[in-house]
């Protein structure tokens, strides 16, 4: 096996410097395209020790992170900004100061089940206080209806907005 003896003028062929630095040959030559590892205009082979230096160069940069694709520096930031929410997220629901939307959502539900029976036995009790007849306690418990009908067409999404309606409708039905 011939020994090698590089020196400033030492050059060495896409194959040979792909076996030495461990690559392809059409590593070599992406490389080369894209100005990482150069060779003099017109050359077939590359100056040796140049060679080296400047594909350890371009690994040194990519292990420090630098000399990366916008896309992937992007995709790294966005990922560490999850990271760190998550972990925020995390701390909180420990600490106790998080409460997941389920339970919030079913606290509120709660809660306007409780208005809603309120309302709705309102008519009845303002009836008897007030010693209203069956047509008036009806036209109470109309308007009472008509609010509640409202409220759930303008401050809900259509899926609670139908549970009202179908609550009011049983509410007249009674």
């Amino acid at each position: 096996m011939p020994r090698i003896t590089p020196d400033g003028q030492s050059t060495i062929g896409p194959g040979a410097l792909a076996i030495l630095l461990g690559i392809s040959e059409a590593k070599i030559r992406d490389l080369n395209g894209r100005g990482i590892i150069t060779r003099p205009e017109g050359a077939r082979e590359y100056p040796m020790i140049a060679a080296v230096n400047e594909y350890t160069a371009h690994i040194r940069e990519q292990a420090a992170g630098r000399n990366l694709p916008e896309e992937m520096m992007t995709a790294k930031l966005a990922k560490a900004k999850a990271d760190a929410a998550k972990a925020q997220m995390i701390a909180a629901r420990m600490q106790g100061t998080l409460i997941f939307a389920d339970k919030i959502e079913t606290r509120w539900n709660a809660a306007g089940r409780v208005i809603r029976a309120s309302m709705l036995s309102l008519s009845s009790r303002l009836a008897q206080r007030l010693n209203l007849g069956p047509e008036a306690a009806a036209i109470v418990k109309e308007e009472i209806v008509e609010a509640l009908t409202a409220l759930a067409d303008n401050g809900a999404d259509q899926a609670h907005a139908e549970e009202v309606r179908e609550a009011v409708e049983n509410a007249r039905s009674d």
